[in-house]
């Protein structure tokens, strides 16, 4: 699990979040490629993304604490990422989230799904290939909830 917002506001955090999705999908093409001999397989990995609010705090040991989450959207971004075996993609991430970093995911296929323990239908983008992920300029984003 990945956390985002900690020090910026929930829009920023969105982008850092794709951003960081995008990166974490290239270095595993890199290790994919510099591994590919010594592999089986490639390795691959699911993302899911949502935003919201959460409980986030330190836990753990003193000496090596972590600092987790837990709540609704944490949740959501897990089951999303549950999803991504079903949908055949890398990345799945709620259109709340997208339109919160104000980034143009259009060109992505979408859909409204159930999520597992909430009430109601989200919609989703299903990100193929996060390498064509334009994040460079954001757009009008959506004010938090």
């Amino acid at each position: 699990m990945a956390i985002y917002g900690l020090e910026c506001d929930v829009n920023e955090a969105a982008r850092q979040a794709l951003a960081g999705a995008k990166a974490m999908m290239q270095r595993i093409e890199e290790l994919n490629r510099h591994l590919g001999a010594e592999l089986k397989e490639p390795l691959a990995i699911g993302i899911g993304i949502h935003s919201g609010e959460a409980i986030v705090g330190s836990m753990g040991p003193p000496k090596h604490p972590i600092i987790s989450a837990i709540g609704d959207h944490v949740n959501v971004a897990a089951r999303l990422e549950a999803k991504c075996k079903e949908y055949g993609a890398p990345l799945i991430v709620s259109e709340v989230t997208v339109q919160r970093a104000g980034v143009d995911l259009e060109h992505f296929r979408s859909d409204t799904v159930d999520v597992r323990g909430r009430e109601g239908q989200i919609t989703i983008r299903i990100v193929d290939d996060p390498a064509t992920m334009d994040l460079d300029e954001p757009a009008e984003v959506v004010a938090a909830e």
